[in-house]
């Protein structure tokens, strides 16, 4: 892009160099050359405007992405952690009414942490 700008502005200081030299009379053909190259850059401009919005939006779309990637890992961590603290508690199903009772008590408190941490909607194991 640099480049074809600095090709438009030295065609622009030539054609000038060449009007001040009397080397051109038609002044208009002059002004229309230089309106015609101010419109194409113009152009170019609006296309590198829509490029970057594009480039923008999927940027911040991968952001986004990576962003829920990194959540998802850390709920399947939780949810890991979980599984094996279940695991480790409920080796028995209790001797006794009593130890059930406490085993099952234990169990409802996992499911406000899980609903807070939205782990209840992955977790089979919980429900």
């Amino acid at each position: 892009m640099e480049a074809e700008w600095n090709n438009s502005t030295s065609k622009i200081v030539i054609l000038i160099c060449l009007i001040q030299n009397s080397l051109i009379s038609p002044l208009p053909l002059a002004v229309s050359q230089v309106e015609h190259w101010l419109e194409n850059l113009h152009d170019r401009r609006r296309l590198l405007e829509i490029a970057w919005q594009n480039r923008k939006s999927h940027l911040e779309q991968c952001l986004a992405l990576a962003l829920l990637a990194s959540d998802l890992k850390g709920l399947e961590e939780m949810l890991v952690v979980g599984k094996e603290a279940l695991a480790r508690c409920c080796d028995h199903l209790g001797n006794s009414p009593a130890s059930a009772e406490l085993l099952l008590h234990e169990h409802k408190k996992l499911f406000p942490e899980a609903k807070v941490n939205g782990v209840i909607a992955f977790s089979p194991l919980l429900l």
